[in-house]
């Protein structure tokens, strides 16, 4: 029989004797088997989970040797604990165990006194101590919460009973875990109270009124207050507890506590996140969201992961006071899981804790918030829901409407699709034009640059850039796409490297983009992290179809997508859902400058989106694969397109090729790096007209000479003949005519 301890300890034992799990990444994972015994996790989401920020070869090889290892501890030749196959690995259910966290979870609100004092009892301390995992942390608040929920029934049936020393034993219990638990304390009142220790309970009121003012900046509620003046009051209060101390002989029904004879009260306050750092900019986007917030009653802000949606919610909300008088309710969502429950279980659980809403016999969960709401005027900010999205949308539209004075704002990757939501995109923090000169006394024109150099200024007291280091820092801020989260990530890195060598390592970005705030959420500590954190979230398909559009350099039609990354899993008609899904979900966006004109729809990923996708492109042995295809569409296109540029519509046809140019590089670079030749060589030759007509001589002529220079060309001697062509009309245009006779005279042999 294998007996688990995990509430207070860590401790696995095997017929009385101990067992010695031997490294904290088994122990781990063992727990997160255990608990979740009798479901099939897939070992690649096992190795993302337990080992983040480690490569996906690294966190499969770490999962495979800590599996190892805790087999070796834990399974026996006639035992065995754990089902296990090429996919997926799982606790069996079936196995001969005990989990001390099994007996507080088959608790319900109909389990009498003696069941909850036996499982309550194994109840002692956290879940895991010791542990730091996200996972866990989320699971121990879960448990924390629902050994809290039991224990208030407890109490109830305790009062009602008048079993008033055992009221005493378990609510003093409840408030030695620390929080200040109000029904704990007004238990404990009633419970000096009725032992005739009224100078105790008055104190106990006392002692909890002045820490929950010094600790939470809050008032006791209507209900604890009214409890205290009735219990100060020696007529009421005789009369109360003889009431709650003699059974009801005529009635049917219980008697009431004295804890429960007021309603909830109705409290104006706010819970509003304290961020630690300053915020810049977004006067725009604050005033836009308040404005949408006096048109709906839910707004989402959208945007890909490290675009700020948080801190600008927490910027809005903080200004909306005097709009919602009776609270401002945040709720933070990231770090909870589906787990065995339903998600909107989970969000309306999220809700009632933060509005301390009391369990009620006889009411769903989401019941009781909608009770204990009413008809306050409030502003509900639910933070990241994108993992949750279905869950909190039916969540939202139950509570807009069964409580007509609530307004929800949220903020989330992709809009949670609820009937009159506003979906609204958050951009970018505002950048400079490459173009334009940046200087001291315009640096602030620049939200992004304003950023970099006030975090800078947090690792590098009174940190004030040279005029030098600007448009450094401007680029940087471009190749970041603006994104608040990477700025501040690369800026951390100042105490460390200069700005010239951040721009420099920019093509190594996941490694520069890492060591965030600890106290963060892991996937705001790195960038990678963060966008790992959407991918996840995406269906297979849209994994497979995401990770193969990264193939392209700057933006792509609609067109492109279709002919280089179907095949497989993806067919055509698949393409234009699949890129609408990724642009719902911010990944990828919709290139403003191209709606307006005659050319087609183009697309486009943020450069940190790209890189990532980049990396799970290589991960997956389709890059190769991928390369070769967007070679060949590009070559074609610019075939076919060559002899349109010298007919009538030649200037649509050179602005198409103009909006492809970052593609067409890529070809030409690709080429060269995998030393295939033709591609590159038949590109140059076709793109003459477009290099020489189009203001880019300089630029295709590096371009042809580049195809040229790659060693096996000489296998094609018709596309080299073309390159050399292209190369020497573009020198002679450049006045460089001897190099531009060599290649005309070596393209005619």
């Amino acid at each position: 029989m294998l007996e688990v301890k995990m509430l207070g300890q860590f401790e696995v034992s095997q017929n009385g004797r101990r067992l010695a799990i031997p490294t904290r990444q088994a122990q781990s994972l063992f727990a997160y088997l255990i608990l979740n015994a009798g479901k099939a996790h897939r070992r690649e989401k096992l190795a993302g989970l337990l080992w983040p920020d480690s490569s996906e070869n690294n966190a499969r090889s770490n999962l495979r040797h800590e599996l190892w290892r805790l087999r070796k501890a834990i399974d026996k030749e006639e035992q065995s604990y754990f089902l296990i196959d090429d996919l997926a690995i799982t606790f069996d259910p079936d196995s001969p165990y005990s989990l001390d966290v099994k007996a507080l979870e088959s608790l319900s609100p109909e389990s009498s006194a003696i069941e909850l004092i036996e499982a309550l009892s194994a109840y002692q301390g956290e879940l895991l101590p010791g542990f730091y995992e996200e996972w866990v942390t989320v699971e121990r608040s879960r448990l924390v919460e629902l050994y809290e929920v039991r224990l208030a029934r407890l109490l109830e049936i305790l009062e009602a009973e008048g079993r008033w020393a055992e009221v005493q034993e378990w609510a003093i219990r409840w408030t030695a875990l620390g929080g200040w638990p109000e029904p704990a304390y007004r238990a404990l009142m009633s419970a000096y109270a009725n032992s005739g220790d009224l100078s105790k309970a008055v104190t106990t009121y006392e002692r909890f009124a002045q820490g929950l003012q010094k600790e939470l900046g809050i008032q006791p509620s209507e209900q604890t207050k009214g409890l205290y003046r009735h219990l100060k009051s020696g007529k009421e209060l005789a009369a109360r507890s003889d009431a709650l101390i003699r059974p009801a002989q005529s009635s049917p029904h219980p008697p009431k506590s004295a804890s429960q004879a007021f309603s909830l009260p109705r409290v104006r306050r706010s819970n509003l996140p304290k961020p630690l750092t300053s915020f810049i900019g977004r006067e725009k986007e604050i005033h836009l969201v308040i404005q949408q917030l006096s048109r709906s009653r839910l707004v989402t802000i959208s945007g890909p992961g490290g675009v700020g949606k948080t801190r600008l919610a927490i910027q809005v909300a903080s200004q909306l006071t005097d709009r919602y008088p009776d609270r401002i309710l945040w709720v933070e969502l990231a770090s909870i899981f589906q787990g065995n429950q339903t998600g909107e279980n989970l969000v309306a659980q999220a809700v009632a804790k933060a509005l301390r809403v009391p369990e009620k016999p006889g009411l769903t969960l989401l019941e009781r918030v909608v009770e204990n709401i009413g008809d306050q005027v409030l502003l509900l900010v639910l933070d990241n829901c994108e993992h949750l999205l279905d869950d909190c949308s039916a969540f939202s539209q139950c509570l807009l409407e069964e409580c007509p004075d609530v307004t929800i704002l949220t903020t989330s990757r992709e809009a949670l699709g609820t009937p009159g939501e506003k979906a609204w995109v958050l951009p970018s923090l505002s950048l400079t034009e490459s173009d334009q000169h940046i200087d001291s006394k315009s640096i602030y024109q620049s939200e992004a640059v304003s950023l970099f150099i006030e975090r800078a200024a947090d690792v590098l007291p009174d940190y004030r850039p040279a005029n030098a280091d600007l448009p450094v820092i401007t680029q940087v801020c471009q190749r970041l796409g603006g994104i608040p989260l990477a700025i501040e990530l690369a800026a951390a890195r100042m105490n460390l490297l200069t700005a010239d060598e951040i721009a420099g390592r920019l093509n190594r970005i996941f490694s520069l983009l890492a060591g965030g705030p600890r106290t963060a959420l892991p996937r705001h500590q790195t960038m990678k992290a963060t966008i790992g954190w959407s991918y996840d979230l995406l269906s297979e398909a849209e994994q497979i179809f995401f990770r193969r559009l990264s193939i392209f350099a700057g933006s792509f039609t609609l067109e492109a997508a279709e002919s280089v990354c179907t095949g497989d899993e993806i067919q055509s008609d698949d393409v234009l859902s699949l890129i609408g899904r990724l642009v719902d979900k911010s990944l990828l966006r919709v290139e403003p400058g191209f709606q307006n004109s005659k050319l087609a729809t183009r697309y486009r990923f943020l450069d940190t989106i790209r890189s990532f996708g980049r990396l799970k492109l290589d991960e997956s042995g389709e890059a190769r694969w991928m390369h070769d295809r967007h070679s060949a569409y590009y070559v074609q296109l610019a075939e076919t397109l060559e002899p349109e540029l010298l007919l009538q519509d030649q200037v649509h046809w050179f602005r198409l090729l103009q909006a492809e140019n970052d593609n067409l590089h890529a070809v030409i670079e690709w080429s060269s790096e995998s030393d295939q030749a033709e591609n590159a060589l038949r590109l140059a030759g076709a793109l003459l007209w477009f290099w020489f007509s189009y203001g880019s001589t300089r630029e295709g002529c590096e371009m042809a000479v580049k195809a040229l220079g790659i060693s096996s060309g000489a296998q094609f001697p018709e596309a080299r003949a073309r390159a050399l062509n292209t190369a020497g009309f573009l020198q002679c245009v450049l006045g460089d005519t001897t190099q531009a006779r060599q290649s005309l005279e070596e393209a005619l042999y």
